[in-house]
């Protein structure tokens, strides 16, 4: 019975330690652009009446736009996702459009991942537009001159999507293929210049989260060291 008991807690605390780290990171990143919270869900757990993490998936609803006048700051307004290049030659997803120029003046994002398709701005360029539909113009010589357009991309299962770290995301079975498209068009967002989307982390959520989580760790902490000193009396008694 005691032993059942410890295991139970030790799943327990297992689950919550788990939900206790996730929230973290959520407000770590509550000023991160395009950041989307994740949220953790629990089952039961065998006959024990345990529980264990059963989910850790990200919430793909939109942040708020938090305008910037910087006109390489772009935000999605509704669904899609940028594609950039990845160092190993794949492809990454993200909401992140705080965008800036590279030493060979294409648009990359704030870790330095190409925008795709690329899109390079010329040197001599003195302004630069972009359109609800990602057209992307720059004047040069006084002239406006159309220089790139940029596309989303969107999912069947968003959810399933795989996160690849700062703030970028990859392709999976379970998200399904991407389907890529100009924005405005196929259910995708329009992009919004000299703004960019912040996270959907909510802190009052969070903090009630973390109360809640810590609370439930640390009950799980002492039924475990009090089942272990009943163990300890059970065992004394036997000898």
């Amino acid at each position: 019975m005691a032993l059942g008991g410890i295991s139970s807690a030790l799943s327990a605390l297992k689950a919550f330690s788990k939900k206790v780290s996730n929230t973290s990171n959520n407000v770590a990143n509550i000023n991160t652009a395009g950041f989307k919270k994740r949220t953790t869900s629990f089952q039961e757990s065998g006959n024990l009446r345990g529980v264990k993490v059963s989910s850790n998936q990200p919430v793909h609803t939109q942040g708020p736009l938090i305008p910037t006048n910087n006109p390489l700051n772009i935000a999605v307004n509704g669904q899609g996702f940028f594609r950039v290049s990845l160092p190993n030659g794949g492809t990454g997803y993200s909401r992140d459009g705080n965008l800036k120029k590279d030493s060979t003046g294409r648009l990359v994002t704030s870790n330095g991942n190409p925008i795709e398709p690329e899109i390079s701005i010329p040197g001599n360029a003195t302004g630069v537009s972009v359109s609800g539909s990602g057209q992307v113009s720059a004047s040069i010589n006084g002239q406006t001159q159309a220089i790139g357009q940029i596309e989303l991309s969107s999912f069947q299962n968003s959810s399933g999507l795989v996160s690849l770290g700062n703030n970028l995301l990859s392709a999976s079975n379970a998200s399904g293929p991407a389907v890529n498209g100009i924005p405005g068009t196929g259910g995708l967002g329009t992009i919004i210049q000299g703004s960019i989307e912040s996270s959907n982390v909510d802190i009052v959520e969070e903090s009630i989260n973390l109360i809640t989580s810590s609370a439930g760790y640390k009950a799980n902490i002492k039924s475990i060291k009090a089942q272990n000193e009943l163990l300890g009396t059970i065992l004394d008694i036997k000898e």
